[in-house]
């Protein structure tokens, strides 16, 4: 704000993986990748939502699609991306028509020769773009496809 005036959008794109089961995962890992993968959104997102309401702006949450169906031995991690789909969901209710709250859930994120073309970059440029000022409250997948 103090740099440019305005703020037309956020992108929450905050992660981290943690490994392990109930079973085997720490209070302190459990915290650490609450803090990570979705307190980090909350936090942004409350400190922007004003400045967002003022330009009609967008919030586009980064999630996983661990978000959407859980990875095996990813207990926090999964329960993390999966708090963010509902957090998107909340936020676009609860902001609408003003700002418009959307997320985007990829699946590979390392730009490597094997998952080059399925990262998510365009998916967000849409949706922050005028062609996306109708779409609010939405989980994508941006996967390429893969599951």
């Amino acid at each position: 704000m103090a740099d440019l005036g305005r703020l037309d959008v956020l992108v929450n794109n905050a992660g981290a993986p943690s490994l392990g089961t109930v079973e085997t995962v720490t209070p302190e890992e459990w915290r650490g990748a609450l803090a990570i993968n979705l307190d980090a959104l909350f936090h942004t997102s409350r400190a922007s939502i004003r400045h967002l309401r003022d330009t009609r702006g967008s919030v586009i949450n980064v999630g996983s699609m661990a978000a959407l169906h859980a990875d095996y031995g990813m207990v926090a991690y999964s329960t993390a991306k999966g708090a963010v789909a509902n957090l998107t969901r909340a936020m676009a209710m609860d902001h609408a028509p003003e700002v418009r709250v959307n997320a985007v859930h990829p699946g590979f994120t390392l730009d490597t020769g094997f998952t080059a073309g399925l990262t998510p970059d365009s998916v967000v440029a849409f949706l922050t773009s005028a062609e996306g000022h109708w779409i609010n409250g939405k989980i994508l997948r941006a996967n390429g496809g893969m599951v």
